[in-house]
């Protein structure tokens, strides 16, 4: 069986994690880091899925379950070779069924990866997506999160191979916590971030405001090239800049591995529990008294200014003056 790793808390403001209350349980959160095959057939694929799933069945009692980017077929050159056969749809794929029957019997969410097919009645040459499927306790897709940036440096090709996703995705979980999904090179763009994380007026008139998110699922297929080491270290930052929980979750291969998770304040950073590269599960409990603590303690975001982009173009205007 998997070793299990649980993300604590610090012992100032995030004490409060150890005095879990009735009142105002957390969520239960597993990353579940598991061992997939590079699939060039469809049988490969099913095979994938199948093993993650019994994964998944060893560890009930989480309410949000996280699986790595592209669960269902691994990540190579050689996958992506064989798209053809591997890419699904993401309501009636073979994959998405299997996890939807997960789900309902882990009374949970299930947020798996797969290549995802064009929509029907594309354009020919419509590439697919590298997309993660956020399936809901009774077995219903709630969204399907496609990757907005697409790398092709170090160990990665994916440019010119997928195609870039429209949008973002928030789910809402149990008692209200509220979810974000983001996929491996997205990291690297703090802009996109902000914008899953900060809260939204909603409407013109600014009336209502939807809350930001309280933890940021990062699926992910870091593979240890030249990046790899900036890898957590931006995680980190992502977490602590943005005060949200992230569980940042790969593959378990010789090659990837070390999936992370990190609370919401710079203490945290000192406890975040990292993985080997073999099969674990890495469980995270999101408080609101943790994170409300600590935005009150630490507090970026209500410090930050609204007014960066007139002041760059401020600086623009005496620079072109003083010509």
């Amino acid at each position: 069986m998997p070793s299990v790793i649980i993300l604590t808390a610090d012992s100032h403001c995030m004490a409060t994690l150890a005095r879990a209350s009735h009142e105002d349980p957390g969520l239960r959160v597993l990353g579940v880091q598991v061992s997939n095959t590079d699939a060039t057939t469809a049988a490969e694929r099913d095979a994938n899925v199948d093993h993650a799933c019994a994964l998944l069945l060893q560890h009930p009692g989480h309410e949000v379950y996280l699986l790595c980017e592209m669960t269902t077929v691994g990540y190579s050159d050689e996958v992506i070779e064989h798209l053809d056969v591997l890419a699904e749809d993401a309501d009636t794929g073979p994959s998405f069924t299997r996890f939807a029957a997960v789900a309902r019997e882990l009374n949970a969410f299930v947020v798996f990866g797969f290549p995802r097919s064009p929509p029907a009645g594309s354009a020919p040459g419509t590439k697919p997506t590298i997309s993660q499927t956020v399936v809901g306790p009774d077995g219903r897709r709630v969204d399907t999160y496609d990757k907005l940036h697409l790398c092709s440096f170090g160990d990665c090709a994916e440019q010119g191979r997928f195609r870039s996703g429209d949008h973002l995705t928030v789910f809402e979980a149990q008692r209200g916590f509220r979810v974000g999904v983001l996929i491996c090179y997205d990291l690297r763009f703090p802009e996109v971030w902000r914008a899953l994380c900060d809260p939204v007026e909603l409407g013109a008139s600014g009336s209502a405001v939807a809350s930001g998110v309280d933890i940021v699922l990062h699926p992910s297929c870091f593979p240890n090239d030249g990046s790899f080491s900036t890898w957590h270290t931006f995680v980190r930052a992502r977490a602590v800049e943005n005060q949200v929980y992230v569980l940042s979750l790969s593959r378990a291969h010789p090659h990837f591995g070390s999936s992370i998770a990190v609370g919401p304040s710079p203490p945290a950073c000192l406890l975040s529990p990292i993985l080997g590269s073999g099969e674990e599960v890495l469980a995270v409990e999101v408080k609101r008294d943790v994170l409300a603590g600590a935005r009150a303690e630490y507090t970026f975001r209500a410090d930050r200014r609204t007014d960066y982009t007139a002041l760059r173009q401020g600086a623009a205007t005496r620079a072109a003056a003083a010509v």
